[in-house]
């Protein structure tokens, strides 16, 4: 008994120690990092200020007086290096140079599925696409009239897979029902989208 009493004892105290030391290693990584940190704040405030490019968005309302005064009051701070306002027109150009002639915008409603479309992208390099998790009149109301084509792939009943998933036939009836509906508003607002001229 007494033998494996001090093997327990002997096994604890190593685990405390251990526990102890990577403790006491993690503190001082911390504390190295956040030294480095402030020591070279100066640095890493400059690169963001020369690197870090973030782009405002105004509402379409907003007249182009009122976006210049924006931009000159942004310029005019000392953690901003320059500020200009472009017009939609101008932004659409400079957004197309940046991303060449073709950009394709994939939105999904869900979340979940969202990730899951965004890693299927990556995964066969498709260039120029930007994956979206808004509703489609979010959509419709931030890019009138911009794409050439669009491409809707509604929410459908599911009835087509019953023997794939039998737990469709255990939906209830009133999803069925607003079903067409909710399809109606998805192809009307997806119809803002497209550009005179396009389909």
């Amino acid at each position: 008994m007494g033998k494996k009493e001090s093997k327990a004892t002997r096994r604890r105290l190593v685990n405390a120690y251990l526990s102890s030391v990577i403790s006491i290693s993690l503190v001082l990584l911390l504390i190295g990092v956040a030294s480095l940190l402030l020591v070279n704040a100066g640095s890493v405030s400059r690169y963001f200020k020369e690197s870090v490019q973030v782009s405002l968005i105004l509402a379409d309302n907003v007249s182009e007086e009122v976006g210049a005064d924006y931009a000159e009051e942004l310029a005019s701070r000392s953690q901003i290096r320059s500020a200009r306002f472009v017009s939609r027109e101008q932004g659409e150009e400079e957004l197309k140079q940046m991303l060449g002639e073709g950009f394709l915008l994939c939105n999904e409603y869900s979340p979940k599925r969202a990730k899951i479309l965004s890693r299927n992208i990556e995964r066969m390099a498709v260039a120029n696409a930007l994956v979206t998790n808004e509703p489609t009149e979010v959509l419709a109301s931030r890019f009138p009239g911009f794409f050439h084509r669009v491409l809707v792939d509604a929410p459908c009943s599911g009835l087509g897979i019953i023997r794939k998933k039998p737990d469709t036939r255990y939906k209830k009836a009133d999803d069925l029902f607003t079903l067409p509906v909710v399809q109606a508003a998805i192809l009307d607002n997806a119809a803002r989208y497209v550009r005179p001229g396009g389909t």
